[in-house]
């Protein structure tokens, strides 16, 4: 198992919200390097998601060419006073991914490296909040 990103409610300098006046936000995580080849990607979000508000995280494992949404999450309560939940997403992935070589063609690699993207959507007054994150790959 490799932790390559561990973004929690203290290390964020606020958390990942929606802007006043905005319906729509979108968070990006710096590229890692991974340590070791993977097929799979384990993933924990610490949310506040209210009623016709979502969130969707993706994954880049070409440097932002490319994103995959991940799917499917359990959920369970760790904060009764705000209901935040953590979303635990469990995806496997296909061994290779596309990549842009030196000379701009389109090529296959092994996944090594991992970008996190969070895409933040509110269709009312009310704001979900992404608290803090961790991804793992095996």
């Amino acid at each position: 198992i490799d932790i390559v990103l561990d973004v929690n409610e203290y290390s964020l300098v606020s958390p990942i919200l929606i802007s006043t006046n905005k319906t729509t936000s979108t968070y990006i995580s710096r590229t890692i390097r991974t340590n070791f080849k993977y097929t799979n990607i384990y993933l924990e979000l610490d949310a506040i998601i209210p009623d016709s508000t979502t969130v969707i995280p993706y994954i880049s494992s070409n440097q932002g060419y490319t994103w995959e949404p991940l799917i499917n999450p359990t959920s369970y309560l760790i904060n009764g006073n705000d209901q935040t939940f953590r979303y635990t997403y469990n995806n496997v992935l296909s061994q290779l991914t596309n990549i842009i070589n030196e000379v701009g063609n389109i090529t296959q690699a092994t996944r090594n490296y991992l970008t996190i993207r969070i895409d933040l959507n509110t269709k009312s007054d009310n704001k979900p909040i992404v608290k803090g994150y961790k991804a793992y790959t095996t």
